[in-house]
């Protein structure tokens, strides 16, 4: 059945989202999916190399998906931390649209690891970092038979995958030597504070009850130990209280580093359709991602 033009259903998807405004729930997320799956499905897969359920750990939750161009020589390694509120999220619960990040990336010359990760409430901080760690150590020990660079490895986190993203990286002196070889970190509608007023449910699963445990292990807070060159995306359509985070990680970091980050504001998008869109025609997330890995590719 004709689904309609790419340009017809760019144009539903981008009147839908605004729509539903600057919130996020388990409705938006069903309607957000609704929107992109269509345009997600018509992106092509030939070309590239899947494997599915690698594991990086012992955990079951410590798998990932490998998604890598046939002939990689030299690839830049990205890894894929998705999102779920610290409680929830799969890389297969979203199978559509987290199984096209890594066709579209691996389609653009990136290998790609989509991962998933532990979850709160069994596995508090700071398991995700841990898992982020280890993760980055599998890429960077088997980048050669899978012909990537191992100085080329970018993390790319979305809401509580950005945390856990940006945790890593603002703890260098957990993984000495580690964190400092990462090429960038890209992070997108992420929760970086755990303190003050409106802390979710999910974060105080993860982060724990005491507030000044919190505030002491939250990213935010840990911003000024990063050195890792940064991507950082807010959504027109996040929730204020989850858009604000952006702002003050990014002003955390000028003020560490003495020069802003790369900031981008996404015009059109929800909390979701940052990571749903890419590879459709709404792809300003992707092209972005794939410019920014391109800049930031160390010179030998």
């Amino acid at each position: 059945m004709d689904m309609g033009s790419e340009a017809d259903l760019v144009a539903a998807a981008r009147a839908g989202i605004a729509d539903m405004g600057p919130r996020f729930d388990r409705d938006v997320l069903r309607e957000t999916a609704a929107l992109y799956a269509p345009l997600v499905r018509r992106q092509p897969g030939a070309g590239v190399r899947v494997e599915s359920d690698l594991a990086y750990g012992d955990h079951a939750r410590q798998r990932f998906d490998l998604f890598a161009p046939e002939r990689a020589a030299g690839a830049p390694l990205m890894i894929f931390i998705h999102g779920g509120g610290f409680v929830a999220g799969s890389k297969t619960v979203d199978a559509d649209f987290y199984r096209n990040i890594g066709l579209y990336f691996a389609r653009h010359g990136v290998i790609a690891m989509i991962a998933n990760y532990r979850l709160a409430p069994d596995h508090v901080w700071p398991a995700g970092t841990e898992d982020v760690a280890a993760l980055v150590g599998w890429a960077r020990g088997n980048a050669g038979w899978l012909g990537g660079d191992p100085r080329a490895v970018f993390l790319f986190g979305q809401s509580a995958g950005a945390a856990h993203v940006t945790g890593y990286l603002s703890a260098p002196d957990h993984w000495p030597g580690e964190t400092s070889g990462v090429a960038g970190g890209i992070v997108m509608s992420g929760v970086y504070r755990a303190f003050g007023d409106r802390v979710g449910p999910g974060t105080l699963a993860y982060f724990g009850d005491d507030e000044d445990a919190r505030r002491a292990a939250c990213p935010l807070t840990r911003a000024a130990a990063n050195r890792t060159p940064m991507m950082i995306g807010v959504m027109e359509f996040d929730p204020p209280d989850i858009a604000v985070h952006s702002f003050e990680l990014a002003a955390a970091l000028t003020r560490a580093v003495g020069q802003a980050p790369y900031f981008r504001w996404y015009e059109g998008h929800n909390h979701a359709s940052t990571v749903y869109g890419i590879g459709s025609g709404q792809d300003e997330v992707g092209q972005d991602i794939l410019a920014f890995i391109a800049g930031r590719r160390p010179v030998a």
